[in-house]
C-alpha cells in the first residue's frame, strides 16, 4: 500500500489523499511519474515534478530521478532558495 511505501522510505508527509483527478487538491507543486497523470497536471496549468522513467520521457517539465532531488526541484519550480529544507516548504 501507499502509506506502507511512504513509511518503509522515511518519507514523511503531512496529509495523503486518494482521488482520481489530483487536480483537485490544492498542492504548490505536484509529483507524479504516469504520463495520463502528468498531461492532467499540464492541461490545468499546474506545476509539476516527473520522476524521470523511460514511459514518460516524451512529456516535458522538471524531472527527478530519486527523492533526494525533490527538494531542490520544488525550490525551483516555487522560487524558494536552493538551501530551503522540507520545514521552509510546509510553512507557506
Amino acid at each position: 500500500s501507499t502509506i506502507k511505501w511512504l513509511l518503509k522510505h522515511e518519507i514523511e508527509y503531512d496529509e495523503l489523499h486518494f482521488v482520481k483527478d489530483k487536480t483537485e487538491i490544492y498542492c504548490d507543486v505536484y509529483l507524479d511519474d504516469s504520463p495520463e497523470v502528468i498531461q492532467t497536471f499540464i492541461d490545468a496549468g499546474k506545476k509539476y515534478i516527473i520522476f524521470d522513467y523511460l514511459y514518460n520521457k516524451d512529456l516535458p517539465g522538471e524531472r527527478v530521478q530519486n527523492w533526494n532531488q525533490v527538494n531542490e526541484a520544488m525550490s525551483r519550480l516555487i522560487g524558494l532558495p536552493p538551501e530551503a529544507d522540507q520545514k521552509s516548504l510546509q510553512e507557506d
